[in-house]
């Protein structure tokens, strides 16, 4: 598997590659309008499915939503260049868009070798064209060869991820709404609060049925680490002076 996984990320890497240097070789503009328009269709098409914040806690303000930006912008780029599986996770690009995007990749590279042949003439310093085209198909072949590989070798549940449209949101809500147990349940925690804001009531309900439960049977989970990360209205009103003195002196620290 790990084989299969590394040929095809080599695969796309030198399709991505070479296309990227043909684009630069024809007109260094080509590449940044390419560049820009694949952004803009990954930002529009987040935005249009709210969900644009990224998934780790880095804060609800404009710094948080800046950094959930360049998050994005990021893993947007090592993808474009790897296609490494893994973020085609929900809570990353999500399936259906790490699918459409490798498929563009791949597209791309074939549409750089017609254009950029069709604006020089063969030459000293310039590779033949039928060499290149050779080279683009044989490369393609590759990455197709080990993706198919690695579909084989993978559980089968697994196979259906790379058309899922399931948003990082959507991942971060099932922290609370699939959970089995209440510590999987307040995982939620451990991700952007931005991503389930729309099931916010639900989990304040919970905390406040389950608040006295937890006090009694003392889960371990359930500790002064725990307790500061909550809202003021999470809390039962006879718990919130023992939680905001816990708060200030978390505050202290």
């Amino acid at each position: 598997m790990l084989i299969a996984m590394t040929c095809n990320s080599c695969a796309l890497l030198l399709i991505r590659s070479l296309s990227t240097a043909l684009m630069i070789l024809m007109k260094f503009q080509y590449f940044l309008y390419w560049t820009a328009a694949d952004m803009a269709f990954y930002f529009t098409q987040k935005m249009a499915r709210r969900d644009l914040w990224y998934w780790i806690p880095v804060g609800n303000g404009i710094g948080g939503r800046l950094l959930s930006v360049m998050a994005r912008i990021l893993i947007k780029s090592i993808t474009d260049y790897t296609g490494i599986v893994q973020f085609s996770h929900p809570g990353e690009l999500g399936g259906i868009y790490w699918t459409v995007s490798t498929l563009i990749a791949l597209s791309a590279g074939f549409i750089s070798v017609g254009l950029y042949y069709g604006e020089v003439d063969e030459g000293d310093g310039v590779i033949a064209q039928e060499a290149m085209w050779r080279i683009m198909v044989n490369l393609s072949c590759a990455w197709i060869i080990s993706f198919l590989v690695m579909l084989k070798l993978m559980k089968r549940k697994y196979r259906k991820n790379f058309l899922s449209l399931k948003t990082g949101g959507g991942w971060c809500r099932d922290y609370f709404l699939l959970g089995r147990s209440d510590k999987d349940k307040m995982g939620i925690f451990g991700v952007q609060r931005e991503t389930w804001k729309t099931i916010r009531e639900d989990v304040v309900e919970f905390i406040l049925a389950r608040w006295w439960e937890w006090e009694e049977t003392q889960p371990a989970w359930f500790d002064d680490d725990f307790k500061v990360q909550l809202s003021e209205d999470m809390v039962p009103v006879d718990a919130r002076a023992g939680w905001r003195k816990l708060f200030a002196e978390a505050q202290k620290d």
